[in-house]
């Protein structure tokens, strides 16, 4: 064959593609035997679309022949011919076609048709509305660098639009229209574009697109409904009310027929009602919602209608609204009625938040959280997420405000962890966070009550931290023995709120960390503030402390007045254990040993020893009051208490009983002594 020749032929089968090259072999391999007279007889029975006989050639040139040179066109051809064959029973068997073309991919792994092969298996996984399948076969052709078809082309960008990945759509667009600029295609990916733009949220560059298609041939419009319909929507999205209106207008008179009319008329009452046309609005939605019946737009209108019900008489008046309502649907019969019937269009997630904003307003916290967490749950893709977080949120927050004040602390921390995954806590205010940190500390749960404090603190400026936040950041950081911090937070508090409730419970926890710390002389002020303050649960136990502060320096006085006024409460206070009594009482001899007034020491060790609690070793109160007794020459109750003593197992204190006893006999005898003495004188 002449060069020339050979150029024309490899032109016109790059131009005709692949398939003009499988029937079209060249002259010379086609020799004067049977398996070259089969493949001829296959390839003039494709021509002629007899499917059936050509796959029964082609079947039996494979398996007669198999190291024939034609085998690998045969396979090829084959694949074609079935997919063509199959295509003719409905429905169609596209698995069949997609496995035939698989084998003849398997059976020639290093063929020049299988890029072309890949686009075939792409083009089908498309048509099918498999998507991420498609564009796993185009991007494997397209990673061989062959030529690919405008149309294919056109596929590839709309798929990657279809799953999302408008970028990339984009690219395969414009690589279409660089490639075949006056092609049919390149006007359609053209709009696609422009589409894919408005996906991007990039309206004005949309736009541009689209007046650039009108600019170049000003009937395209007529062909190309989406043209009109997303220039009305590029305007929408830009603000541009009137002139989106006008657009889509126009789309609908030009397209009376377009499936998506119901939705066109909705948008433009919905633009009538941005611009104040409210009558003009609630024409088209009545008329809309009549017309297309279960449409998408006669829910939307259905919404739209709901709410204008809920104008009241006097600011339709105050408006001039005058149009009669013709549609008289309860909003709860229309929302449940999409949310029952209409579960796969998005209306239903618009009518479950519709339905739940109104629960919220109405009160019903339980029911707005249970609806929004159905519509995260079933819809958890939805578009509306911001809005129902944002009604989660409200609601929980409501909730969790009215168990705050039924100090009902279970239920607070119980429904943060249940519906913990749909909330975002960043957007929580700092009074939920603030309330859900006193649930915590009410269940002594003091490292999450913290965590809780901390991130309410970052939502406050420091000089206007609420008294909760002072209080819950002191209290939860105290019972974590982070002591240095905490005190630090108490006297925040005391200097901000010094008339709160628990101002006294503030004072108790610094005088209590400072008499555990032995700093008696700091303990006493917080101490003495905290018990002459209201009551509060530890308050006996304070005034021991704080007589006991007084006791350990020195001022005895205080420390005695003290605890009379501990023994006075116990008249107050019903089921005062044994132990605070012998405490009391043990701490009251203990002050009148020291200052020497051994027979009121006596009386308060024989109280103490009156309210021995079960289990607490009274021996020391004993030994005191058995050294009072001996003071005070009561040496036979005296000597009955040590001999107790040194019964006792204990031998510290049998020792120290025992010597006291030899201290006491040793002064008997002294005395006797001393007698006899000044009678012989």
């Amino acid at each position: 064959m002449k060069p020339w020749r050979q150029k024309v032929r490899e032109l016109i089968a790059k131009k005709k593609g692949f398939v003009y090259k499988l029937l079209n072999p060249d002259k010379e391999s086609l020799t004067d035997t049977e398996d070259t007279q089969l493949l001829q007889g296959a390839i003039a029975r494709f021509r002629v679309r007899k499917w059936d006989e050509t796959n029964d050639i082609l079947k039996k040139l494979i398996a007669d022949f198999p190291e024939s040179p034609h085998v690998e066109r045969a396979h090829f051809i084959l694949a074609l011919s079935m997919d063509h064959f199959l295509r003719q029973t409905l429905p169609v068997d596209f698995e069949q076609i997609v496995l035939r073309y698989r084998d003849s991919i398997e059976a020639c792994p290093e063929s020049y048709y299988i890029p072309h092969v890949q686009l075939e298996i792409g083009n089908i996984y498309f048509q099918l509305g498999k998507y991420y399948d498609s564009l796993l076969y185009y991007k494997l052709a397209d990673r061989s660098k062959i030529d690919i078809r405008p149309d294919v082309l056109l596929s590839y960008g709309i798929a990657y639009g279809l799953i999302g990945k408008t970028e990339l759509s984009i690219e395969i667009f414009n690589r279409l229209i660089e490639k075949h600029p006056a092609s049919l295609q390149a006007v359609k990916a053209r709009v696609e574009m422009a589409k894919a733009l408005f996906q991007q949220k990039a309206f004005s560059h949309s736009t541009k697109v689209l007046d650039a298609i009108q600019e170049k041939d000003p009937d395209i419009i007529y062909e190309y409904p989406d043209i009109l319909l997303y220039i009305g929507y590029n305007y929408y999205e830009m603000g541009q009310f009137r002139k989106a209106r006008d657009t889509l207008s126009r789309a609908i008179n030009y397209f009376p027929d377009m499936e998506s009319n119901h939705l066109v008329l909705t948008r433009i009452a919905d633009l009538y009602w941005e611009d104040g046309a409210i009558n003009k609005a609630v024409h088209i939605y009545n008329r809309v919602y009549n017309a297309y019946p279960n449409s998408d737009g006669a829910l939307i209108s259905a919404i739209r209608l709901v709410d204008y019900a809920k104008i009241t008489a006097q600011d339709r008046y105050a408006n001039r609204i005058i149009h009669e309502v013709k549609f008289n649907r309860l909003p709860a019969e229309v929302y449940d009625d999409i949310i029952q019937n209409h579960q796969k269009s998005p209306l239903a997630q618009l009518a479950l938040l519709k339905v739940a904003i109104q629960k919220e307003k109405n009160g019903q916290y339980e029911e707005a959280v249970q609806t929004i967490i159905r519509l995260l749950k079933n819809y958890p893709s939805t578009t509306l997420k911001p809005d129902a977080q944002v009604t989660l949120r409200t609601a929980l927050e409501s909730m969790t405000h009215q168990s705050h004040e039924q100090k009902n602390y279970h239920k607070i921390v119980d429904d943060f962890n249940q519906y913990l995954r749909f909330i975002v806590l960043k957007d929580f205010t700092g009074t939920y966070m603030i309330e859900l940190g006193n649930a915590y500390l009410a269940l002594n749960l003091y490292r999450r009550a913290h965590r809780m404090y901390v991130q309410a603190s970052e939502r406050f400026i420091k000089k206007d931290h609420p008294a909760d936040l002072f209080f819950g950041m002191g209290e939860s950081l105290y019972n974590l023995k982070e002591i240095h911090e905490s005190l630090e937070h108490f006297n925040h508090f005391i200097k901000n709120y010094p008339t709160d409730q628990r101002i006294n419970i503030a004072y108790s926890r610094m005088g209590r960390t400072y008499y555990e710390q032995k700093n008696f002389i700091r303990a006493i002020a917080p101490l003495d503030k905290a018990v002459h303050g209201q009551k509060y649960p530890e308050l006996l136990d304070d005034y021991l402390r704080l007589a006991r502060a007084f006791r350990m320096t020195q001022r005895y006085d205080r420390s005695v007045k003290t605890l009379k006024e501990n023994v006075d409460l116990f008249s107050q206070y019903k089921d005062v254990p044994l132990e605070r009594i012998f405490d009391v009482y043990y701490e009251l001899g203990e002050v009148y040993f020291q200052t020497g007034n051994k027979k009121e020491a006596a009386l308060a060790f024989e109280e103490a020893l009156r309210s021995v609690p079960k289990g607490q070793d009274d021996i020391p109160a004993q030994f005191r009051l058995a050294e009072c007794y001996s003071h005070l020459q009561v040496r036979d109750k005296a000597e009955k208490i040590l001999t107790r003593i040194k019964k006792a197992e204990d031998q510290f204190w049998s020792k120290m009983a025992e010597a006291m006893m030899k201290e006491i006999e040793v002064n008997r005898k002294l005395e006797t002594f001393t007698q006899i003495k000044q009678q012989a004188s």
